[in-house]
């Protein structure tokens, strides 16, 4: 059984109050990358074995293979900007520059905890975070946190975590209900009831009541039982995946079950949605998964079926999780010269869906068109309603 967990963190300053009446679209922003003197991190990423091992005898020549940027990237699609680095402060400014052109609110940073640890991959997300809050500060972007699952996280290390970003970072964070804003993934490598003992009011380390540690925290819900246990003293609940029927969370039919219950229970609902999903260059064995960008139509349909639902936030998966295919980052075609185009040829036939027709932007015009009919249908249902109460 697998669960997640967001917490907001929010600043202090006005400017970066959550509002509660306004649609709000968040985007999981990954700052994963690096390309340096000919070394490339993450875009090189390794393909993943199977857990079972019948099906992993079947990819073993593909096991542990590791892709050869900028020729062949670990994602089966291309980014406009071509494999860049998280650290290069021009690409992060482009970055935030199209999210505020396109009116995203808030940027989730992922970030694989304080500065002695690292991911997978060896990245040291915590030394990048800068170049993001900086740029995010240039581009009036609010800022959350992604809490990824580093080794060695469990709640104790979360207290102090969130002491440490709250010091560091508070002032580029958002507030919900004088609270800041981190979301907390995979939260199911721990209990429950050690949840309970950071997150409830009478737990033994709650975070509670205390201003260096309290937060307004979201939990991924991946299967229905989880809202009633393991969602217990969180503040609201977030779905993450944007594979339509991954999960109990990531099935739209569920969405507005998902807003009856987050009303019932007074808590924020975050419902996530993307634009595709295409993992097969790390993981050949999950085409299961793979949801085909249908030049955008997938995407709109998501989105439709989301604001359909009218929940508080909208968090799109993702900004740039090229390895998973769900960027809306603007995309090229990829380079025909390049080993990574024959494998596109065999094994994704739609490979250059992402620009759809020469369009690399056309993910974040989609974006743009549907928050404005969402908060469009926002006014209309405000008005409706103060003129019900008026008569």
């Amino acid at each position: 059984m697998m669960f997640m967990v967001v917490v907001l963190i929010a600043s202090g300053a006005s400017g970066n109050r959550f509002n509660d009446e306004a649609p709000q679209v968040h985007v999981f922003y990954y700052l994963w990358y690096a390309a340096k003197d000919g070394k490339y991190i993450h875009w090189d990423h390794s393909v993943l074995p199977h857990w079972d091992t019948r099906v992993r005898e079947k990819y073993r020549d593909m096991e542990n293979k590791r892709y050869n940027p900028p020729e062949e990237l670990h994602s089966v699609y291309y980014p406009l900007l071509g494999p860049y680095s998280s650290a290069d402060e021009k690409t992060v400014d482009q970055h935030f520059a199209w999210m505020k052109q396109y009116e995203i609110d808030a940027a989730v940073l992922s970030w694989t905890g304080r500065q002695v640890l690292s991911d997978t991959q060896g990245v040291k997300t915590d030394d990048v975070f800068p170049f993001a809050i900086a740029a995010a500060q240039r581009y009036n972007i609010k800022i959350a946190v992604h809490l990824e699952p580093y080794h060695g996280r469990s709640p104790k290390s979360i207290k102090e975590d969130i002491r440490y970003l709250k010091e560091r970072y508070g002032d580029s964070l958002i507030y919900k209900n004088g609270l800041p804003l981190i979301y907390i993934y995979d939260a199911y490598h721990s209990s429950s009831e050690e949840w309970h003992q950071l997150l409830c009011h009478d737990g033994n380390a709650t975070i509670r009541n205390d201003p260096t540690t309290d937060v307004y925290a979201l939990a991924t819900i991946l299967e229905r039982n989880e809202l009633f246990h393991l969602a217990e003293c969180f503040d609201g609940i977030y779905t993450y995946f944007a594979t339509d029927g991954f999960t109990f969370g990531a099935t739209s039919e569920n969405w507005a079950y998902l807003k009856q219950f987050a009303h019932q229970k007074n808590k924020i609902l975050s419902i996530s949605l993307g634009p595709g999903y295409n993992d097969t260059k790390i993981r050949p064995w999950n085409s299961i998964a793979t949801r085909d960008r249908r030049q955008g139509a997938y995407f709109q349909a998501q989105l439709n079926k989301a604001i359909a639902a009218d929940p508080d936030i909208i968090s799109i998966t993702s900004f740039n999780e090229w390895g998973e295919g769900t960027q809306i980052e603007p995309a090229q075609p990829y380079p025909h010269h390049l080993p990574g185009y024959d494998f596109l040829l065999k094994e994704e036939k739609d490979h250059q869906e992402a620009v759809s027709n020469n369009d690399p932007f056309l993910y974040l015009e989609l974006l743009r068109k549907a928050k404005r009919s969402w908060k469009e249908q926002r006014r209309r249902l405000f008005l409706r309603t103060n003129l019900r109460d008026e008569v």
